[in-house]
């Protein structure tokens, strides 16, 4: 029966072309949803939400400054996310907050960064904590849902506040007394 039908492909060139084209569309069907789900696994990035837990370690964490007067958490829209990363090169124009010395973030993107929604009063802001690749070389399974605090992390470890409504970035903080690591890999 399969013989018999490739036999008469080439006297069907109508249902030769339909064929090629739904094949061809669902070869790009599935290399487009594999790339997807390999990009979304390689971003890295999170969204935790504001527990109690994450919401303390934002206002009081390890060697960093905290944020003080948050009221609660909020959620943010997809596209409050994709604005911030869109945006996340603008990190690297900022100086650490505390002034003691000059760092910088030179390639943001190359961090883990965990995105905490907080309010501060009524205001929506997304707190950026951050922390680098190589130290450790890989970051705990849990990142992706529970808040890194790392202590005497230097520049490694930072964190900015990000206002959508302005869709800028502020207060960058590290503990940057340790030098600066790394490009990752």
């Amino acid at each position: 029966m399969i013989w018999g039908f490739i036999a008469n492909w080439q006297a069907e060139p109508i249902l030769k072309r339909l064929i090629e084209m739904r094949v061809l569309v669902l070869l790009s069907l599935v290399w487009i949803v594999s790339g997807n789900a390999y990009a979304q696994q390689r971003k890295p990035f999170a969204m935790l939400q504001g527990s109690v837990a994450n919401l303390h370690d934002v206002s009081q964490p390890c060697s960093r400054t905290g944020l003080n007067g948050i009221t609660g958490t909020w959620y943010p829209r997809k596209s409050d996310v994709q604005l911030l990363e869109l945006h996340l090169a603008d990190i690297s124009r900022l100086h650490n907050q505390d002034g003691s010395q000059d760092i910088r973030i030179d390639q943001p993107s190359n961090y883990y960064r965990q995105y905490i929604p907080i309010l501060v009063g009524k205001h929506r802001l997304i707190y950026v904590n951050a922390f680098s690749p190589t130290q450790p070389p890989t970051p705990p399974a849990s990142w992706h849902t529970r808040f890194i605090n790392v202590c005497d992390g230097g520049p490694a470890e930072w964190s900015v506040i990000y206002d959508p409504a302005t869709k800028r970035f502020s207060a960058l903080s590290t503990s940057a007394a340790l030098p600066v690591p790394p490009p990752p890999p």
